[in-house]
């Protein structure tokens, strides 16, 4: 459950920062403090990139001032340029609270739970440089059989998101331990230190290697060159919020701990069963530029008397906008959207699908400050889902259509902007041959398709 990946990790030590927690060490090493370890880090990362092709980096390290709302700092603008500049991923945690800041076990009830988050006084934000949106962070959830804790409920000194008022942070959560209470005999999460000894130990610190372990599985077991921004859409297209803080009443205040939840292992990700299908498109989107591709629904899911169509549906976004610091929080210049939707009876095709941090029927979600609160609108990120079980609709054509829209006075990038969408469609049943279904019929139209192929293993369905 905690560690579900079945292979090792081959690991790439950077040896830049200095042993144990010595301000004066870390100080002889980089007398500029973190502004000459950045550059280090930068100096690291190219040469494990030229030298090995690494393009997963771990970073369970962050700074004491936490995230502030308007600003985005440059500690996180010099980790999105480096993840620019070598085509890689940085994987970050966090960050923790101290022990006597540290929330008490996540209460069983979403009632309770409110009660308890809104009474705090204490400040949790997540610390810097955890919104650099070019990286992933990622937030601690409690393991398995470690009570009074509820298993997959965020840590008690876990830091919330998002920081900055825009976009989702932490992006993702893993296990990372829980403080033994009154008779816990450990932490329910165990490492091997430098003499080899078996630990118990918690923190983001260990979450984030976790996440980062899953993203280089997914990137080496992929036959060929994947982008930065499909390994992302990827991993966060299978990520799932842990169970018990799924509920509605919550979902809002779990974003801010888990974010879109706890990555799949890499199987789950790369092999589909027969009744579910996934499809990823990756392109660039020019300027003024709107991008479509129609297709049919699977037959197996189409109600061949009314013509509407069911199943469950997810679609993720990740895209790569360009960004600019002197904004404060308004650095991403550009947003770009996905839609899913369906022909109506007049030959139009409208939308069927809406983004999941978007809450029913809540006032003032349609406005900008709605949008971006709840829309992600400005954040590179964005995920879509919607369950179909009893059919929508008169038509089984369908449209997947990409957008975007500039802020006032930015330029567009001449080259466009990088993104990747995966669209998943299941039987919800589980009885239906979708993948098949859609595949013949997209074959059949001329659509070129090219499946995922894994290095030396079997040929997921993709």
């Amino acid at each position: 459950t905690v560690a579900p990946e079945q292979d090792g990790c081959q690991i790439y030590d950077a040896c830049i920062y200095p042993d144990g927690n010595n301000a004066e060490a870390f100080k002889g090493y980089y007398p500029l403090g973190a502004k000459d370890f950045l550059e280090e880090v930068a100096n690291a990362v190219a040469a494990a990139k030229e030298e090995f092709g690494v393009r997963v980096f771990n970073m369970s390290i962050n700074m004491v001032a936490p995230v502030e709302e308007e600003r985005y700092s440059p500690f996180a603008e010099r980790l999105d340029q480096i993840a620019d500049e070598n085509d890689i991923i940085l994987v970050i945690s966090a960050g923790n609270l101290k022990r006597a800041e540290q929330r008490s076990p996540w209460p069983a009830s979403p009632e309770e739970a409110i009660r308890y988050l809104a009474a705090r006084s204490s400040r949790d934000t997540i610390l810097q440089p955890s919104e650099s949106s070019r990286s992933l962070t990622v937030g601690a959830v409690c393991t398995p059989n470690t009570p009074p804790h509820i298993a997959g409920t965020p840590a008690c000194y876990s830091r919330r998101g998002p920081g900055l008022k825009v976009g989702v942070k932490p992006d993702l959560a893993h296990y990372g331990g829980c403080p033994p209470i009154a008779s816990a005999r450990n932490c329910g999460l165990f490492s091997v230190d430098r003499l080899g000894a078996l630990v118990s130990c918690v923190g983001t610190s260990y979450a984030a290697p976790l996440v980062a372990k899953s993203i280089a599985t997914l990137e080496s077991r992929i036959k060929g060159y994947m982008t930065r921004e499909a390994l992302v859409a990827l991993t966060v297209h299978h990520a799932r919020v842990p169970e018990p803080v799924k509920h509605k009443k919550i979902s809002e205040i779990a974003r801010q701990f888990v974010g879109f939840g706890i990555p799949a292992a890499t199987d789950e990700v790369l092999v589909t069963d027969d009744h579910q299908i996934t499809l990823v498109f990756s392109d660039s989107l020019l300027v003024n530029q709107e991008l479509h591709f129609e297709f049919p629904w699977p037959r197996c899911l189409v109600n061949p008397k009314t013509g509407g169509c069911r199943g469950n549906i997810r679609m993720t976004l990740v895209y790569q906008p360009p960004l600019n610091a002197a904004f404060g929080a308004e650095f991403v210049r550009v947003n770009l959207d996905a839609h899913l939707r369906q022909e109506d009876d007049a030959g139009n095709f409208r939308g069927q699908l809406k983004q999941i941090s978007i809450p029913t029927g809540r006032p003032g979600s349609k406005k900008e400050s709605g949008l971006i609160k709840h829309g992600l609108k400005w954040w590179p990120v964005k995920v879509y889902a919607k369950d179909i079980p009893n059919g929508v609709g008169i038509s089984s054509n369908w449209q997947l259509a990409i957008d975007s829209v500039t802020r006032a006075g930015e330029e567009y990038p001449s080259d466009g902007v990088p993104f990747t969408v995966v669209l998943s469609i299941s039987d919800p049943d589980g009885q239906g041959n979708v993948f098949n279904d859609l595949r013949q019929i997209l074959q059949a139209r001329g659509v070129t398709m090219s499946d995922i192929r894994v290095a030396g293993r079997v040929r997921p369905r993709i």
